[in-house]
């Protein structure tokens, strides 16, 4: 008889938030204003927080500022030319409902 390994890994603490951080990250708003404030959990562990906090902020061209205990602000620059951002981004407006 075969006994079979169960196939699914438990992720740690690091690689939970990590997968958080990232998810926000892709968010449209985070790319158009190219910062993102995370704000801890009460699930987040305190290790885990301050370890993935100090990992993001040896990113080259990343900056991290640290609000207080629970919360911190990613921010980064364009790096490239594919990295636009329109001429009157300023000037939009975001309207709850469409005009029609």
């Amino acid at each position: 008889m075969v006994v079979q390994k169960d196939k699914h890994q438990v992720l740690g603490a690091v690689d939970r938030l990590g997968l958080r951080i990232s998810t926000m990250l892709t968010a449209p708003q985070a790319q158009l204003d190219r910062r993102l404030t995370v704000h801890r959990l009460d699930t987040d562990e305190g290790q885990a927080w301050v370890a993935i906090r100090e990992l993001i902020a040896q990113s080259e061209g990343v900056a991290v500022t640290v609000h207080d205990e629970d919360s911190f602000t990613i921010s980064w620059e364009a790096i490239s030319d594919h990295d636009w951002r329109p001429e009157h981004m300023d000037e939009m407006q975001l309207i709850d409902e469409p005009p029609f």
